[in-house]
């Protein structure tokens, strides 16, 4: 059984500490010390939400400069826990530079300053040049995150300085068993991690998941599924996520492929993403393909090659054409159809039910 973290040393045993815990199949992870970083790819240190620092000698420190170079101009959060003395460390690391261009950015950072009854934590927006905004503390018991799916607690430790240890524990894991997806023609996706928090929480059976069937078709090994869900693409620069409209094709025991259209998270404003992927029996990605097209129409020359990998020619002689899904997520999917025109997402996520045997 696959563990739910995926963790790496950034650096050789005997260079700068850095633990970089990726968290599967969800697109976030964590950092535990803040060394030497630069040379990680920005992509991976983007999915970062939580940094914990141990003590704030250079070589578990100074990456942070690096850090927040790749965070600045983004819409994206940040959580700092160090120990006592943090929130003046990090201030003086801000203090060092010129803030006077960077009121449009929505970044924000919090740290949180680890002592031995309470935690201090102070808001540091960038649009106001990083001006401080206490808030109110709490005490410490010992957590300092709680997830559904994991714990991350601290002790205090004797460095000569003030110094914490920490310890990352997963929750109750929670499986899908594949076999039962591939028979409904459903592939994997951020949404079953929707489900399984539904299930840790203990959530009614009948709440609604962010992710909905919006039709079915099966006939003679030949499935057609058109799917509604908010994910997170690979080829997107942070975590957020993005609404996807989606038509799957998918022949039992040959391959399948799936159109996509893509709107909010990082695709820009007033864009689309237009996606087609193709794979194999076995599941393997044979072709993708990722365009950006304006949103007042998604055909001809106006969009803009994103990435590929293979070619079409590798996709199933029926499934080399695209088959993008409606941009109204209730309209009917007997007819295929591929929207030229305005593609307005919608306000809210449709519901739905899976399928039965």
């Amino acid at each position: 059984m696959a563990a739910a973290f995926a963790p790496r040393l950034l650096n050789p045993p005997f260079g700068d500490p850095g633990l970089y815990v990726g968290l599967r199949h969800q697109g976030r992870a964590m950092l535990f010390d803040l060394g030497r970083i630069d040379r990680q790819p920005a992509a991976a240190l983007l999915k970062i939400g939580h940094v914990f620092v141990s003590h704030t000698h250079m070589d578990h420190f100074i990456g942070f400069d690096h850090l927040l170079r790749i965070f600045l101009a983004r819409e994206l959060h940040l959580d700092i826990f160090g120990p006592p003395g943090i929130i003046d460390n990090v201030r003086g690391k801000l203090a060092g530079y010129t803030w006077n261009l960077i009121e449009s950015y929505p970044f924000t950072l919090t740290v949180h300053e680890v002592g031995a009854e309470r935690i201090d934590a102070v808001h540091l927006p960038a649009r106001t040049a990083f001006a401080p905004e206490p808030l109110p503390p709490r005490s410490f018991d010992g957590v300092l995150v709680d997830t559904p799916q994991f714990t991350v607690t601290t002790v205090h430790l004797d460095h000569r300085i003030p110094c914490l240890g920490f310890a990352l524990a997963e929750k109750t894991r929670l499986n899908v068993r594949p076999e039962r997806l591939a028979a409904l023609g459903v592939s994997p996706g951020p949404w079953l991690n929707r489900l399984k928090d539904g299930v840790r929480d203990g959530l009614p059976d009948e709440t609604p998941i962010d992710a909905a069937f919006q039709g079915v078709h099966l006939k003679d090994g030949f499935n057609r599924v058109r799917l509604a869900f908010h994910g997170n693409l690979p080829e997107t620069a942070t975590n957020a996520e993005e609404l996807v409209l989606a038509r799957v094709r998918h022949h039992k025991g040959e391959g399948g492929r799936a159109d996509l259209l893509v709107t909010a998270g990082d695709v820009p404003s007033g864009k689309v993403w237009v996606v087609s992927e193709c794979w194999s029996a076995g599941l393997g990605s044979t072709y993708r393909f990722v365009r950006e097209c304006p949103g007042d129409g998604i055909g001809g020359d106006r969009c803009v090659n994103k990435s590929q990998a293979g070619d079409v020619s590798a996709c199933l002689g029926d499934l080399a054409q695209p088959e993008l899904p409606p941009a109204e997520p209730e309209a009917h999917m007997d007819d295929p159809e591929s929207p030229e025109e305005d593609l307005l997402p919608p306000s809210d996520m449709p519901s739905g039910d899976a399928p039965t045997d």
